[in-house]
């Protein structure tokens, strides 16, 4: 179930794909930014674009010379996702894995990989299977 605040619809469709064990999407773009009191971070985009030309004005500039050389590379937040996929296997991938391995007993753990990665399941090392 999606955290009372979430507002942003991205946010509610990871809550659910991570319910069900599915990997997350990257790079994002937000739609509705949290409010600050409730984990809002950064600054809004009309904020980025007057401090972009502020700099490419030679005029002083709020923010720091890091964020504007970010942000002239994107201008639009991401949505934090994380720092990592998952490190276990969840939900569709593991229904996979079992039927895999009740049809094929004698197969090795390598090819069992391969198999969740030709469903487009995601590849994971040998140790995690």
């Amino acid at each position: 179930m999606p955290a009372l605040g979430a507002t942003d619809p991205n946010d509610i469709q990871a809550q659910a794909r991570r319910e069900l064990g599915f990997t997350r999407k990257l790079k994002q773009t937000r739609k509705v930014a949290p409010h600050p009191r409730k984990g809002g971070t950064g600054y809004p985009t009309w904020f980025r674009l007057e401090e972009i030309e502020r700099h490419l004005n030679r005029q002083p500039t709020t923010a720091s010379a890091s964020s504007i050389s970010k942000w002239l590379r994107r201008i639009f937040a991401y949505r934090q996702t994380g720092n990592g996929d998952r490190t276990q296997i969840l939900g569709i991938e593991l229904i996979d894995l079992a039927i895999f391995i009740i049809a094929h007993p004698d197969e090795t753990i390598d090819e069992i990989a391969v198999y969740i990665h030709n469903e487009g399941r995601g590849l994971y090392s040998t140790t995690l299977i």
